[in-house]
């Protein structure tokens, strides 16, 4: 019986030892739980921060920065020259709200050029670019590709124009190959409507031209007869923008 209760308290003595935790052990999980805990923060810290957008002066422009992935910094996103700081100044600023305020500035700035008598294509390509960076949303996105489309449109009318004005017939056979090339892009009702046109004259004076050279044998020919020159556009026409958006080209 005594053997049995000295074997009874041994086996109750390790089991409370094996209960007792390691001193060195338990700081481990104490640490490991304080660094996790202090990360979770730090995430959480970073995501606010980086969600953060914020407006400052720039000498004549307007500056937006934006708060970096980490609890503090941030981080200059765009200049906006010749903008000036708003009247309601708010400490913080959402995505929406910053990136609205750049589209709208480059946007505003193309439009600008388009009106212009002889727009500058490349620095209205360059503004547009700019703003496809930061097109948050479809309705942005399509009206900065529509505004593209129509750059593309208008250097191929002055591409087509150039080679029309020569005259000859490897021109005006070139000026038929930039003018197929205006009619695939994704023209509005208008545009499609001025590349036609142009489609058609060009193949009208080359048609011509053809039926004068290939006249039959023992026909006599005009003395002299004048090389078909190609009826020029206009060279001061205009394009325009109306109300409710589409390309719109005087000739």
């Amino acid at each position: 019986a005594e053997k049995a209760e000295a074997e009874r308290k041994a086996a109750e003595e390790k089991a409370r030892a094996k209960k007792k935790v390691d001193p060195v052990e338990k700081a481990v999980r104490y640490t490991v739980a304080c660094l996790a805990v202090v990360f979770t923060l730090i995430v959480a810290a970073s995501f606010s921060n980086h969600s953060r957008y914020y407006l400052r002066s720039d000498g004549d422009a307007l500056a937006v920065w934006k708060g970096r992935f980490s609890p503090v910094g941030t981080v200059r996103i765009a200049k906006l020259s010749g903008m000036s700081m708003p009247s309601a100044l708010k400490d913080v600023y959402t995505r929406t709200e910053a990136l609205t305020l750049i589209l709208d500035h480059y946007i505003s700035k193309a439009d600008a050029l388009f009106a212009e008598e002889a727009p500058d294509l490349e620095q209205i390509h360059s503004y547009l670019m700019e703003a496809q960076t930061f097109a948050f949303n479809d309705e942005y996105r399509n009206a900065v590709e529509t505004r593209l489309i129509r750059v593309s449109f208008m250097e191929t009318l002055f591409r087509a124009d150039a080679a029309i004005a020569k005259g000859g017939p490897a021109d005006l056979q070139k000026a038929l190959e930039i003018l197929q090339e205006a009619a695939a892009l994704d023209l509005t009702e208008q545009q499609a409507l001025i590349v036609e046109k142009r489609l058609e004259t060009v193949k009208g004076i080359l048609d011509g031209a053809q039926a004068i050279t290939g006249a039959a044998p023992g026909t006599a020919a005009p003395e002299q007869a004048p090389e078909p020159r190609a009826s020029v556009p206009d060279q001061h026409s205009t394009e325009t923008i109306s109300e409710d958006g589409k390309s719109e080209m005087t000739i």
